[in-house]
């Protein structure tokens, strides 16, 4: 499995395409049924600027507040997410294609950071995301993905 990813400075970046319509990925990205069959539902009202995410493949986890800094429909959605040290800021920005639509994902480190744990958690997450707008079985496993990829996040 080759990493989809790339750590350049402090960004950690995912381009990958789908072969569905721009808004239909928006919808994967924001849609609280949707968003819980790949990385978890998030509850309450996204106009407040702030909703609380609980994590699907992370049983026993309690909900994380996640903050809404920019979302302009169907393209950019930025959000905040607290974690241990720093806030993880996380960028979507997608865009129409010939044949669907891509999504170029980034998280901001806060520093030139070890990202050998980050960056295979990513894959696992963008891969269940694909797994449910093509339809096929959502990945459940992260043994396959770490330790198997993270030597491409290490700087």
């Amino acid at each position: 499995m080759d990493p989809t990813g790339r750590l350049t400075g402090n960004q950690l970046i995912f381009t990958r395409a789908f072969a569905v319509p721009v808004k239909e990925l928006w919808a994967a990205l924001t849609d609280p049924d949707l968003t819980a069959r790949w990385i978890g539902r998030w509850e309450g009202d996204p106009a407040s600027g702030t909703v609380q995410l609980h994590m699907s493949a992370e049983e026993g986890t309690p909900a994380s507040p996640v903050r809404i800094d920019s979302c302009s429909e169907p393209y950019v959605l930025a959000v905040t997410t607290p974690a241990e040290g720093e806030p993880w800021v996380l960028r979507m920005i997608l865009s129409s294609t010939a044949v669907g639509s891509s999504l170029t994902f980034t998280h901001e480190l806060p520093t030139p950071v070890d990202a050998s744990s980050i960056g295979p958690g990513w894959e696992f997450y963008l891969d269940r995301l694909a797994a449910v707008l093509d339809g096929g079985e959502v990945p459940d496993d992260f043994e396959k993905y770490y330790p198997a990829r993270a030597s491409a996040y290490t700087p």
